[in-house]
């Protein structure tokens, strides 16, 4: 007896199934598209660690690792306000 309505008969085959190659191109494009995600988490994590193993070294060299990080930030932003992008 066939599953509900169909015939009892396997279904065809349609062709060889995938080998290692499809299988390698697969799993490095899903890669590359959570390369950088996953980076800036554990980038962001790394540097959260940085941070207080700075602050357990001196609570200065804590407060210069989040000046460092600002000062960064406000030369980005101001590095931005003088060259903004170009719409044609």
């Amino acid at each position: 007896m066939g599953f509900y309505h169909g015939s009892s008969d396997p279904p065809p085959e349609k062709g060889k199934p995938g080998g290692f190659k499809e299988a390698m191109f697969i799993t490095i494009a899903v890669f590359r598209a959570l390369a950088l995600p996953l980076g800036v988490i554990f980038g962001g994590m790394l540097g959260l660690v940085l941070l207080f193993w700075l602050f357990t070294l001196s609570g200065w060299a804590g407060l210069a690792a989040i000046l460092a990080i600002v000062l960064g930030l406000a030369g980005y932003g101001f590095w931005e306000y003088r060259h903004p992008p170009e719409f044609e």
